[in-house]
């Protein structure tokens, strides 16, 4: 379960808030939420995560931080928007959303299904032997999901972190503050000004980094292209343990570096035990394409994955 700590909004006048110009889609399911941890069991730059019981349960608590003024205004928005993304998906390789809540110190919540294994990297580290390739294939059918739909989405923050393991070894993902509906490259009602503020620098595209270099806007750079780059950084997360460019410490030679070309290096010799075949390699060298325009669709990577298990089987 997710909830969300706005101290500057009372809970009432949050929900009327999150209902003014477009009603909730999902449920509230307050009277059903007991046992609230009295402490957090992990945080992030956008919100920090507690647990709870729904149903019998154990659900997960995502609580966003805020200041006030205009800065709790824009938290409200970056929740609404979090929000009305994920109820409306249904995928196995999705995570839920149960509902939100209102519940006592705690203020305004979202629920969802606890993962007790965590986000993948810290799976991979309990369990080193687990089936990698399924993994990625598993965040590629998530995004196919995603990129398909009738407004299709933009996850916008894909990376391990963002990507959590059922108890069956599947990957879902998770974390969908950043996404956004596809929209018109043409859109300029938002400044095209550097948008590596919004995002995690190491795992995003060129055009994303500096949109006005590329003819785009902030809002018109979340595209289905630039999830299927950070798709790539997820597969090298997967495959070598380390964050992408770990060994360049400074995020803005980080950005530089995308700019001029630069991409991961192989993880060598270690990666390999652990199923990092050429073909996969490959694979995410293809989604680290500069053109975003000729970068591969999900389905077409999916595609690719499965002709590459066919080959390992043989």
């Amino acid at each position: 379960m997710a909830a969300i700590v706005l101290d500057s909004l009372p809970t009432p006048a949050l929900y009327n808030w999150l209902g003014s110009s477009s009603p909730l889609l999902t449920s509230d399911i307050t009277l059903d939420i007991t046992h609230i941890s009295s402490s957090m069991v992990d945080g992030g730059a956008r919100g920090d995560i507690w647990t709870a019981n729904y149903h019998g349960v154990k659900v997960a608590l995502k609580t966003m931080r805020s200041g006030s003024g205009s800065s709790s205004r824009r938290s409200v928005q970056h929740l609404f928007r979090e929000l009305n993304s994920w109820a409306r998906l249904r995928h196995a390789n999705i995570l839920e959303l149960y509902g939100v809540c209102r519940h006592g110190p705690y203020g305004f919540a979202m629920v969802s299904p606890w993962m007790e294994h965590g986000d993948v990297k810290n799976y991979l580290m309990i369990h080193p032997a687990a089936n990698r390739p399924l993994l990625v294939s598993d965040v590629v059918q998530g995004l196919i999901y995603l990129h398909s739909l009738e407004t299709p989405i933009v996850h916008g923050d894909l990376r391990a972190r963002n990507v959590l393991v059922t108890s069956t070894g599947h990957a879902c993902l998770a974390d969908f503050g950043l996404s956004r509906a596809v929209v018109s490259t043409q859109t300029t009602s938002e400044s095209s000004g550097s948008s590596s503020s919004r995002g995690n620098v190491r795992w995003m595209s060129p055009e994303r980094l500096l949109p006005e270099r590329y003819g785009l806007t902030l809002v018109s750079s979340f595209t289905p292209a630039a999830d299927i780059w950070s798709l790539g950084m997820v597969i090298y997360e997967i495959f070598s343990g380390e964050d992408p460019f770990y060994r360049v410490r400074n995020h803005w030679h980080v950005c530089q570096l995308i700019q001029d070309g630069g991409r991961p290096w192989h993880p060598g010799q270690r990666a390999r035990q652990r199923g990092l075949s050429d073909g996969m390699w490959s694979i995410a060298q293809y989604c680290w394409g500069h053109n975003w325009r000729k970068r591969p669709g999900a389905g077409k990577l999916a595609q690719r994955l499965s002709t590459l298990q066919s080959n390992i089987a043989q």
